[in-house]
């Protein structure tokens, strides 16, 4: 039986936006089902409109005036809206995560037919992510309500494995990647010629401490102590730029590294560069890796997100240890070696190519994914 009655509760606040690719995701979802409701976890203070419809599309702003209150006001959403249909339906009812929004889950479906669903986008269980008490009363939570739930969605085998590992049956976890529509990163790729060593390497993401990012600077200031041609820019915003902006002065290294804001049109930039670095302590999912391999950039990546399940070692780019030196060596094979800047971006072309799903498989397999709960 699929599943036509949808309920997804998050944190997707570009959903509430018109124009937003999370809206058109939402609507690409909504097209393979009767009903989608999705309730947004909101600060009133953020003014979006309590409710939206678009089609048979219909979104939710809790506006809630404190964080705790937005566990009443999502479950209140909720029970209201599995309560508005007079006919028996068979709800399917996600949360974003296995903390808030599990919890939320939880309690809005108590006494109803309604199926539960939990995503975990990320490596919960990983110890580098359990960084205070909070955090880990946070864990503790989601190994008990994974457990429990009939249903679950990972975006990699990695974290399925991790998962399995600590006690949750592998037979209700459907791996689902994130949506990949690599379009406009293959048409970089076609378009990229090869034949230099590597000197511009890029970053792309949040500024954040999980990214690891004055790791990534140490080693690129080793490589570049041996290389004056070598630069790097660093795409994103986030709580760590003011941080990084310090770092990056004072290591007189401003003229190497560039720091520039954010823009949707990241595939403009990785056409100005040669190699693509990652080094997070952890990733869900890593879809820029594949939008990198895509756009014919080698990737320099720490072992985490997709790597292994799609980035090969020594195919698509360089996997390495999270140590200055490590990283900086790869640095250096690139900014040495033309021949294997080259195999590993056109490696990393076929990747993109064969990664680049339909949209419309890919929403067939997210609504038989929600489906696979239901008896």
């Amino acid at each position: 039986m699929l599943a036509q009655h949808v309920i997804l509760v998050g944190y997707a606040k570009q959903a509430l936006r018109a124009d937003s690719r999370e809206r058109q995701r939402m609507k690409l979802y909504a097209e393979a089902v009767s009903e989608l409701h999705v309730v947004v976890l909101t600060n009133q203070s953020e003014n979006f409109a309590s409710i939206q419809q678009d089609g048979n599309l219909l979104l939710y702003a809790t506006n809630s005036t404190t964080n705790f209150k937005k566990i009443f006001d999502g479950v209140r959403l909720i029970r209201k809206i599995i309560n508005s249909t007079k006919e028996k339906q068979s709800w399917v009812v996600s949360s974003q995560d296995p903390f808030e929004t599990a919890f939320i889950v939880q309690l809005a479906t108590l006494g109803t037919r309604a199926t539960q669903q939990a995503q975990v986008h990320g490596d919960i269980f990983n110890p580098v992510m359990i960084t205070s008490v909070w955090q880990r009363l946070r864990v503790i939570y989601a190994k008990y309500i994974l457990r429990l739930m009939p249903s679950i969605r990972v975006v990699s085998e990695r974290i399925k494995k991790s998962l399995v590992s600590s006690g949750v049956s592998e037979d209700k976890i459907v791996v689902l990647p994130i949506i990949t529509d690599l379009k406009q990163f293959l048409l970089v790729g076609e378009d990229r010629r090869y034949g230099t060593t590597a000197s511009d390497f890029l970053y792309v993401g949040r500024l954040a401490p999980e990214k690891n990012l004055e790791l990534l600077i140490e080693a690129f200031e080793l490589a570049a102590s041996k290389n004056a041609n070598l630069n790097l820019t660093l795409l994103g915003d986030g709580s760590e730029k003011t941080k990084i902006e310090e770092l990056v002065i004072a290591k007189s290294m401003a003229e190497k590294i560039k720091i520039i804001p954010w823009t949707d049109n990241v595939a403009e930039v990785m056409k100005r560069c040669d190699v693509l670095c990652l080094t997070s302590n952890h990733e869900g999912w890593g879809m820029v890796l594949l939008e990198a391999a895509a756009a014919g950039l080698p990737v320099i990546t720490t072992d985490v997100g997709c790597v292994g399940e799609c980035i090969k070692h020594n195919q698509h780019g360089l996997v390495v240890d999270k140590t200055a030196a490590k990283v900086a060596a790869a640095i250096t094979d690139y900014a040495s070696n033309a021949e294997l800047v080259e195999q590993h971006g056109r490696a990393g072309h076929e990747l993109g190519q064969a990664m680049n799903k339909s949209a419309q498989g890919y929403v067939q397999k997210m609504v038989e994914g929600w489906s696979s709960g239901l008896l």
